[in-house]
């Protein structure tokens, strides 16, 4: 009995509505875990939530809190005043990003209001700021900027669009001037990296690993439930352990482990792009085919129309008992046509009706 002859494959939406109920769970498993490892381990032992809010204190204290949308005299005078605070650094940082000595307010001029470092009388304003000239002609670029005179929904929106990109930008430059805040941002970050790292192993483990080896036909949650089976590509027994661990990892583990610490909407596309193109191969490629199962030489059957073993010497004991049965069911078929010995004629031969 050869491979082909035993094994059916499974229907190829049987195949794909298994493998996308599997990640299905693994996401929401994974969420679900990151929360109690967060709350329970770092939260509880490792004071988590106490410095999330020693965090938000120190950012409502220079109010970044604040939303998008509202007048810009509001955002001006919070990024005005974040100058002020940290002069020093900003200068500080300045030049050792540049090599330059620029004031706080120069800084400031060109930074938030979007003026050029070196004014001219081509330059030395936009449609919003402009410089103070001095009676020689040159420009007084350590003095704040004059707003340009408007009025309206447009100037209104260009102005607090300006404040509000310098704005959005001060929980970053916090972190760079206030170290406590930096410290307090680093841990953070690292208990959330921590937990969902975690969450993602424990959840992959369970699901891929620890569910599939414990089973006979080395199948998933979803696999089980919709009778798929996974045998070698090649001879048609169920899959070695090897192979059914690397496969999901080839599948899920790399890209869905670089979302969870990437996090940023263009990382997450493209790392999201490899299961994507898994899906479309599966779909149109031959046989129906994972990338994964092309690599490790594994492929998913139907549990119900095929006869699947775990190696050879199984199948060759299955197929002695079949054979031994076939013999038993002719030898009962021709017992079944003998009829009654007519045993009430003497001399002859018993004969069989």
């Amino acid at each position: 009995m050869n491979k082909s002859s035993r094994i059916s494959k499974a229907p190829l939406n049987i195949k794909l509505g298994s493998s996308i109920l599997d990640l299905f769970t693994l996401v929401l498993s994974t969420f679900a875990l990151y929360f109690i490892i967060l709350q329970l381990i770092f939260g509880l032992g490792l004071g988590y939530n106490q410095k999330r809010e020693a965090i938000y204190n120190i950012e409502e204290k220079h109010q970044l809190h604040l939303e998008q949308g509202l007048e810009y005299s509001q955002y001006e005078v919070i990024v005005k005043q974040f100058y002020v605070d940290y002069g020093d650094e900003i200068v500080k940082k300045r030049k050792e990003l540049y090599g330059d000595d620029m004031t706080m307010i120069h800084i400031y001029n060109t930074a938030v209001l979007k003026l050029p470092e070196k004014p001219t009388a081509t330059n030395y304003k936009n449609d919003l700021f402009q410089y103070i000239q001095n009676s020689d002609g040159t420009f007084d670029v350590d003095k704040y900027a004059l707003k340009i005179p408007g009025e309206g929904y447009n100037y209104d929106r260009y102005m607090s669009d300006l404040f509000y990109s310098s704005y959005s930008n001060l929980s970053a430059s916090l972190k760079d001037f206030d170290k406590e805040y930096s410290d307090l941002l680093e841990t953070t970050n690292a208990y959330e990296i921590y937990s969902k790292f975690s969450s993602f192993v424990i959840s992959f483990s369970i699901f891929f690993i620890v569910i599939p080896l414990t089973g006979k036909y080395k199948n998933t949650l979803f696999e089980r439930l919709f009778k798929v089976g996974n045998v070698n590509l090649k001879d048609g027994y169920i899959v070695s352990s090897w192979r059914i661990i690397l496969k999901p990892i080839l599948t899920y583990f790399l890209p869905l482990i670089g979302i969870l610490i990437g996090g940023r909407n263009g990382i997450v596309i493209l790392l999201m792009l490899p299961i994507f193109v898994n899906y479309m191969l599966t779909i149109f490629g031959k046989d129906n085919l994972e990338i994964s199962e092309r690599i490790v030489r594994c492929m998913s059957c139907s549990i119900v129309e095929s006869l699947i073993f775990k190696n050879i010497d199984e199948e060759n004991e299955f197929l002695k008992t079949a054979d031994n049965q076939i013999e038993n069911k002719e030898y009962l078929d021709k017992l079944g046509e003998v009829n009654q010995i007519d045993i009430h004629t003497p001399n002859e031969e018993p004969k069989i009706k």
